[in-house]
């Protein structure tokens, strides 16, 4: 992590909003980790993002936790994500969204917003750099 990434602004207010918010994204993002239609990695992004901008504990805790701080690192650095990783995840999000497709949801516009998602998610994990298998 180098300090040029963070630029903690001077106005309490505007930190305190930022901060709120970054916690926020973590709790999306935290859901995105279960949720195979809800990406986490964007929410983590952006809570890194604000808290770049309110507080450096805060940033470092994103970006040193067991949770979600390795994948959060190596997709700041350009390394992408295990083949194992990438083909649980195109795997669960199938399953999730097919189950919802066929069985849960009857709105036909619905359905289709569901599929793009689909297809869209899918195109974008396979395109994403595949990096080292994690240990």
């Amino acid at each position: 992590m180098n300090e040029q990434e963070l630029n903690i602004s001077k106005n309490k207010l505007k930190r305190g909003l930022f901060i709120t918010i970054g916690f926020i994204m973590v709790g999306i993002g935290t859901l995105g980790i279960f949720l195979p239609v809800l990406p986490s990695t964007v929410f983590f992004l952006m809570a890194a993002y604000l808290f770049a901008r309110s507080s450096e504990k805060f940033y470092i805790w994103l970006h040193e936790n067991k949770l979600f701080g390795r994948q959060l690192k190596n997709y700041r650095e350009g390394r992408g994500m295990s083949i194992k990783t990438k083909v649980v995840l195109i795997v669960l999000l199938w399953i999730s969204i097919l189950i919802s497709v066929l069985f849960a949801v009857e709105n036909y516009v619905l359905k289709f917003i569901l599929i793009v998602i689909l297809f869209g998610v899918t195109v974008y994990l396979v395109r994403l750099k595949t990096g080292p298998a994690e240990n």
